[in-house]
């Protein structure tokens, strides 16, 4: 096989690069390594190979875990229990988050921090077709600074998971929290191609500094699949 270089394995002999399975001659027992030109140019390609991967993957790196896209099928909530996280869930400024364990598995328990609406959402939840009729419930109840105070569950579908993107809303819900458990369910009709679904729970007014309410048992089903529009 003909040298890269001018010299021959006089001493020392052949060696390999275990790495890349490739020869190299030491050249005249100098201790300098010397490539064929069909083993550079594999190792040239190699490594260009991999620079080229490294760079490209670094463009399109994501910081956090992909977005899921639920089967419509079955209760769409991930985590209706609130456990052992609120995650996916967020809370509203000025929301502050408890599992209320004395209440019963999988209670949250939303104070209010400042006197300004609070409560928790999810976006992304579910892609549902056009015309698709789902159902958000929950069931709530509050504390007794809350009683009377109106309590909002409401369904929107908007147009891509940015948030502060356009929304509709699809259906919403307002009950007067007591001290006892209630349902509270908003149906609605999917109105747009490709949009995503976003559940909001919330205390909209009349907020004073540590009201509260409790939720427990989130649920999004789809309750009929798409109809024809109405003429």
């Amino acid at each position: 096989m003909a040298p890269w270089c001018e010299c021959r394995a006089e001493t020392g002999g052949e060696k390999r690069n275990t790495l890349l399975g490739l020869s190299y001659d030491n050249c005249a027992g100098t201790g300098e390594r010397r490539w064929s030109r069909l083993q550079a140019a594999v190792a040239l390609a190699i490594t260009v190979y991999f620079a080229v991967a490294v760079g490209v993957g670094s463009q399109f790196k994501e910081t956090g875990p992909p977005p899921v896209k639920h089967k419509l099928t079955g209760n769409l909530i991930l985590n209706k229990n609130f456990a052992p996280m609120l995650s996916p869930w967020r809370l509203y400024p000025g929301t502050a988050f408890t599992l209320a364990r004395s209440h019963g598995a999988g209670v949250a328990r939303l104070e209010a921090t400042a006197p300004v609406l609070f409560g928790i959402y999810e976006l992304g939840i579910a892609f549902p077709g056009v015309r698709e009729k789902y159902e958000l419930s929950v069931w709530v109840r509050g504390s007794a600074s809350v009683v009377g105070k109106p309590v909002v569950v409401q369904l929107n579908e908007r147009v891509s998971e940015t948030i502060g993107a356009p929304a509709l809303k699809v259906g919403s819900a307002t009950a007067r929290l007591s001290t006892s458990w209630q349902r509270l369910a908003s149906p609605g009709r999917v109105r747009r191609a490709g949009d995503t679904l976003d559940a909001y729970i919330f205390v909209p007014n009349d907020i004073v500094l540590a009201d509260a309410i409790y939720v427990k048992q989130v649920r999004l089903v789809r309750v009929s699949r798409a109809e024809a529009v109405e003429k």
